[in-house]
């Protein structure tokens, strides 16, 4: 038994070794008793060499995949259940460009490209604002977030003094007025929602006459909540970019504000062009004669447009998708549920060129786009949104501040302009370094049973490793979802796929008109990094799972989406490993509580539990110090001048290891001597180094 899980440990740990090649690290010997020395040399984060100033993956990928190992896995990897991934998914087919991640930072909370013109010009989200005076109360109750640190001394004492009221208005007078809304906003404090001084007298005041715009952080960022959290709402508290607000009340925000019907193309409509049929969550869908105060019900309502979800397509189909997050986006490609980009930078020009000013689509660029992708229904979007704008009397041409033009329905400038290329790459490099909130934590023996588990019922699509690329392949529909039977509503110019829908699901709706066949690829679902999935309150891009727990859940039949299923006990254990911690961000050389190295060490801790066998409780042995070695040498091991006892193992007291069913116990043989894969072979010798 003991042999047994040796085999099993030094797997693991040759598996966090190759899984990473950000630093040098090798293991100490060229041969490994996977019990004993591992352990020792590898459980002290001092001992790893640092080197911050790494920037081995500056086109676009983790450093870890930039020598991956695309060989076929040796004979005795082949043996063991399941896999660590799919099978050539360790390079990156996506990578970007990056430019400066402190430049980026302000891109991503602060820049609008212009947008702002849209948002209080034209859908009057200011104007809403005051109108109906929406306060900072009601502003937490839809999920926005504050940024405690953007607020002077005194505002700050005088909202935590009222936060520890009940909250009403007479106990907090000033978080129940609108005008402390204002004040927020003027100073920037609502994450996301960034006000300009217009009208450049040297003071932001949305009540005279600034304008409001937005960016990236609105859907991207949160807070720590330290100072306030509302339970199913928003934070006060430092902020935290990169991480999804799951209670963001995307649709009630647009409902706030006072003409929402200029947000007409990411509705869900009934269009002539096909027959007054809609797609979506709402039985009915919107024309260009809606009132406003239609607009605003379906907006308004969780049950056509959910909490936590934004429409990111103006193809006329209510499909909200889930706010993905956008950390280590250097892993995630391709973009977006659909894959449907391949580059991080193209990705987020599409958004500020077109959902930040729909106006764009008005454009001959924009009216090529649609053309293009949704025929004579592209067609009748824009006619109709043309006709909207002009029939509540704001300005029809947008006003970003774009800087190039390009071939329409490219994916560098889908709409025939992009934005600062500068900007977007510095964009790339900011995302990229943000790390993934830290997961649960869990016991080691329950880790190691889910990660056998997912090894094995998971990993033809995801990798076991979330500190590597995201597979950069496609799932598509029909394999993601047995019950896909879409009817062909209309042809498209190859590579365009066909129109196609399931009409009694929603779960393809998304894919309908935009998907990867506009770069040549299937019509699927792209890979989901499978972090910080403790904090995620539903699951599948369309919200239709309500926990990991109903995802793996058999109930939910054969044809559902997502169709793999998990009894009893298992299940627990794979949600447990699902919400473990997570890797490091880029540039972090810590393995102290992140990292595959970290967690693949207690995971192999776990299964010597399992096993039935503890180290015995000795003084902690002197450290050990790993130099790396002159190119092209063999590194060495060198130990301190005082010399570590060696660590003995003792058999674990009756019922130590009760939290897991292990197999039956016996008196095994002291476990060979396991070696290290020399360079020579498929396998790279046996490394640590950091993802």
């Amino acid at each position: 038994m003991v042999l047994h899980a040796a085999r099993r440990l030094q797997r693991g740990v040759q598996t966090a070794c190759k899984d990473s090649s950000d630093a040098q690290t090798y293991c100490p010997s060229r041969t490994l008793v996977p019990l004993l020395l591992c352990l020792v040399a590898c459980d002290d984060s001092d001992d790893v060499p640092r080197d911050d100033g790494d920037n081995s993956h500056q086109d676009g990928g983790s450093s870890d995949a930039g020598a991956a190992d695309a060989t076929a896995p040796d004979a005795d990897a082949a043996s063991d259940r399941g896999r660590d991934g799919p099978v050539s998914a360790d390079t990156n087919l996506h990578p970007h460009q990056r430019g400066d991640s402190e430049a980026g930072k302000q891109v991503f909370r602060l820049e609008t490209f212009g947008n702002e013109t849209f948002w209080t010009d034209v859908v009057k989200l200011p104007e809403g604002i005051l109108a109906q005076k929406f306060t900072p109360k009601q502003a937490l109750m839809a999920g926005y977030n504050v940024n405690i640190d953007a607020l002077d001394p005194a505002t700050q004492a005088a909202v935590a003094a009222e936060l520890k009221t009940d909250l009403s208005p007479e106990q907090a007078p000033l978080l129940n007025s609108v005008e402390t809304t204002v004040k927020l906003i003027n100073a920037n404090a609502v994450i996301g929602v960034v006000a300009r001084d217009s009208n450049r007298d040297g003071t932001i005041d949305i009540g005279t006459g600034d304008k409001v715009g937005v960016a990236c952080a609105f859907c991207h960022s949160i807070t720590d909540g330290s100072v306030f959290s509302l339970p199913k709402g928003g934070t006060i508290g430092k902020i935290i970019d990169g991480s999804t607000p799951h209670n963001l009340n995307v649709g009630a925000t647009f409902a706030l504000a006072a003409n929402s019907r200029a947000l007409y193309p990411i509705a869900q409509l009934a269009l002539t062009a096909n027959g007054g049929t809609t797609i979506g969550r709402a039985p009915t869908g919107l024309t260009e004669n809606s009132t406003e105060a239609e607009t605003d019900a379906y907006f308004n309502n969780p049950d056509y447009y959910p909490v936590g979800m934004f429409d990111d397509q103006p193809d006329g189909n209510g499909a909200p998708m889930h706010i993905t997050p956008m950390f280590r986006s250097d892993l995630s490609a391709p973009y977006g549920s659909e894959g449907g980009i391949s580059k991080l930078d193209n990705f987020s020009n599409l958004v500020y060129t077109v959902l930040f000013d729909l106006r764009t689509l008005t454009t001959p660029g924009g009216r090529a786009l649609l053309n293009t992708l949704g025929g004579a229904a592209g067609d009748e979007i824009v006619s109709d949104y043309v006709s909207i704008l002009q029939a509540t009397g704001v300005p029809v041409e947008p006003a970003l501040q774009t800087a190039s033009t390009g071939m329409p329905g490219k994916e560098e400038t889908p709409a025939g302009v992009r934005v600062d290329n500068t900007k977007l790459l510095d964009l790339n490099a900011y995302m990229d370094s943000l790390p993934a909130p830290a997961g649960k934590s869990a016991d080691p023996a329950l880790l190691a049973r889910g990660r056998e588990l997912f090894r094995e019922k998971c990993t033809s699509c995801h990798n076991v490793d979330q500190s590597k690329f995201v597979p950069s392949m496609l799932v598509p529909m029909k394999d993601i979802f047995p019950g896909d039977m879409p009817a062909q509503l209309a042809e498209r110019t190859p590579p365009l796929k066909p129109v196609l829908n399931t009409v009694d699901n929603i779960f393809d709706d998304k894919m309908v008109i935009f998907n990867a066949s506009t770069r040549g690829d299937v019509r699927g679902i792209a890979m989901p990094l499978l972090l910080d999935l403790a904090r995620k309150p539903v699951f599948l891009h369309d919200n239709s799972v309500p926990s990991l727990d109903a995802l793996f859940d058999a109930d939910r039949g054969p044809s559902a989406p997502h169709p793999v299923y998990l009894q009893g006990q298992d299940r627990a254990h794979v949600i447990a490993f699902l919400g473990r911690s997570t890797p490091p961000s880029n540039g972090d050389r810590s393995f102290a509580t992140h990292g595959a190295h970290g967690t693949a060490l207690a995971e192999a801790r776990g299964l010597l539990m399992v096993a039935g066998w503890q180290p015995r409780s000795e003084p902690r042995p002197a450290r050990q110090s790993v130099h790396l070695p002159p190119s092209g040498r063999t590194a060495r091991l060198r130990r301190s001048k005082t010399r570590p006892r060696k660590s003995r193992l003792k058999r674990a007291p009756s019922g130590a290891s009760e939290k897991l069913p292990s197999p039956q116990r016996h008196v095994a043989p002291r476990p060979r001597r396991l070696p290290c894969a020399p360079a020579s072979r498929a396998r790279p010798r046996c490394r640590l180094v950091q993802p």
